[in-house]
């Protein structure tokens, strides 16, 4: 009887637990369909306790007042508990007209940050200034965050429209901001990278310029700046942008032979002395050798020689091996 009287009770608080969004809503509107298959078997455990109640009193056994009362409330409790539930469900149509409110504002709202958003897109086009790549790239960021959390949102009030009933919003806004956005995107973020990356192929040292990544990060910005410079056709100032960009890309590709080779010449003195001679300049293989120093000592003409060095000594370790 206790067992009985303590799920009724445990269902009866749960009935009254209020709902702050439609998806709390929707979740107890579905958990109270179960309601009457639990006091189906509520009524059956109340039917056996009865018997045993009615067993025992054939026998004129003395009930305590508690006993008594813990009766009663069982045998009450699931007429008080579909009570309840009609309050509940009455409850729920006010909660879910509420709710719907809270919706309809919050998408006006979302409306008007995206034609915030609109107008900072239309703004990127004003920057053309490579030199503040890093600053636009860090805008572009900034933005490309943003519209992501909006896409986010506008997903969460469609599955809120489905459990309303309501007929889904499309958001073509955010759709075309975003293919409006990306060109911008994708431009600002490349040059900022390009930026850095040059910069590191020149003054890193050049043990640490792993020359297969390099190579990939190159044709990456080319293929990503030449996609650019056809996306913003009708943006000239901007296509200007992405062209220096990819004019700088086109000025260092042919380097990449001259920095695999001169990795593939590795640390060992006798190489680059023997390179040292046959190009009649002096390089020494310093732990802080740069790429940057090599074209100052006018390594990019002896690209072949170099080239062909490597593969002698590659040729000399497949032997050893």
């Amino acid at each position: 009887m206790q067992d009985a009287c303590k799920e009724c009770k445990a269902i009866s608080k749960q009935l009254f637990e209020k709902p702050s969004s439609i998806e709390e809503l929707t979740e107890q509107r579905e958990w109270m369909k179960q309601i009457p298959e639990q006091l189906k078997v509520h009524e059956e455990s109340l039917f056996k306790a009865l018997s045993d109640y009615d067993l025992v009193d054939e026998f004129f056994y003395h009930f305590s007042d508690e006993d008594v009362n813990e009766k009663w409330t069982a045998m009450f409790f699931p007429w008080k508990i579909m009570s309840q539930m009609e309050t509940v469900r009455a409850q729920h149509s006010e909660d879910e007209e509420r709710f719907y409110k809270i919706q309809l504002v919050d998408q006006n709202n979302f409306l008007e940050r995206l034609s915030e958003l609109q107008m900072v897109v239309a703004g990127l086009a004003a920057h053309t200034n490579i030199e503040r790549a890093h600053e636009v790239a860090n805008k572009v960021r900034r933005v490309s965050k943003q519209l992501k959390e909006c896409e986010e949102m506008a997903q969460l009030y469609n599955n809120r429209e489905r459990l309303f009933g309501k007929p889904l919003s499309t958001y073509t806004e955010l759709q075309r901001l975003n293919q409006e956005f990306q060109p911008f995107h994708d431009m600002w973020r490349m040059a900022s990278d390009w930026l850095r990356w040059h910069e590191s192929w020149l003054s890193d040292p050049l043990s640490a310029v792993n020359p297969e990544q390099l190579e990939q990060n190159v044709n990456d910005a080319y293929q990503t700046m030449h996609q650019c410079i056809q996306q913003f056709k009708d943006i000239p100032a901007c296509q200007a942008v992405a062209s220096e960009i990819q004019a700088k890309i086109e000025e260092f590709r042919p380097f990449i032979p001259l920095i695999r080779g001169l990795r593939k010449l590795g640390t060992q003195s006798r190489h680059w002395e023997l390179l040292s001679e046959r190009i009649n300049v002096d390089v020494m293989p310093k732990a802080n050798l740069t790429f940057s120093h090599c074209l100052e000592l006018g390594l990019q003409a002896h690209v072949e020689e170099i080239t062909r060095m490597a593969q002698e000594d590659g040729k000399e370790y497949e032997c050893q091996e």
